[in-house]
């Protein structure tokens, strides 16, 4: 980074005004001159020697790079939207699990240990999660599949490994498997959207304007090599 020196001690000198830049040869002195010198940047920016703590859109690429490694390892992810989704549409106490490392075993699962038909839960999903959206769809699709019961079907869902599987309840023996297979396709359908928008907002965390919006929200500092005050 090219920096301008302006010597504060000469009342020739304009705020405007570059007197030298500095490269490899003027270093040394640059050093001299340091004492009654102003630091501006290749963009014009004053820099002040003396500061301590920085936001994170002022540190360099190598200090963001740090304070990117820190934020990432204690990230959290939100999933109340998916499990009050899930709940919405009839699942008691849905337990959400999930890994999302960009690898092949990635998933997202839930279990519930008892479901059945909540009337009216299609518009309350509508009111929540807006008309048209994908969990509204979904739950326009998943009222068919209670509808074709009857409204009848209970059961549980639960993982096995990446394996999302329902089990059912209150229904004809000869239409368990239609149901069920149906139920499964739904229920892996879910699952792998709420595993893409996991992913959507893990990387948005961590990228600099997920990770400058969550220091400000937070009033982050840090120092000049990127760790947190």
């Amino acid at each position: 980074m090219a920096l301008t020196v302006i010597n504060t001690n000469s009342t020739q000198t304009r705020k405007d005004e570059r007197i030298a830049v500095l490269d490899t040869n003027s270093a040394r002195e640059a050093m001299n001159a340091y004492h009654n010198c102003i630091m501006i940047d290749d963009n014009g920016n004053v820099i002040d020697r003396k500061k301590t703590a920085f936001k994170f859109s002022e540190l360099d690429d190598k200090a963001k790079d740090r304070a990117r490694d820190w934020f990432s390892s204690g990230i959290e992810l939100w999933t109340d939207n998916y499990t009050d989704f899930l709940t919405m549409c009839g699942f008691d106490k849905p337990q959400l699990s999930y890994s999302i490392s960009y690898s092949q075993g990635d998933f997202a699962a839930f279990d519930s240990h008892f479901f059945s038909y909540e009337k009216g839960f299609v518009k309350t999903v509508e009111r929540n999660f807006g008309t048209g959206s994908y969990w509204h769809k979904a739950a326009i699709d998943l009222r068919v599949i209670y509808a074709k019961s009857f409204y009848q079907m209970t059961g549980k869902t639960f993982t096995r490994g990446c394996t999302y599987q329902a089990t059912l309840s209150d229904i004809r023996q000869y239409e368990f498997s239609q149901f069920e297979d149906v139920l499964n396709e739904w229920l892996y359908a879910v699952c792998e959207e709420i595993r893409v928008q996991l992913y959507k907002d893990y990387e948005y965390q961590c990228s600099d304007e997920g990770i400058g919006e969550n220091s400000e929200a937070n009033e982050y500092r840090f120092d000049e090599h990127g760790r947190i005050i």
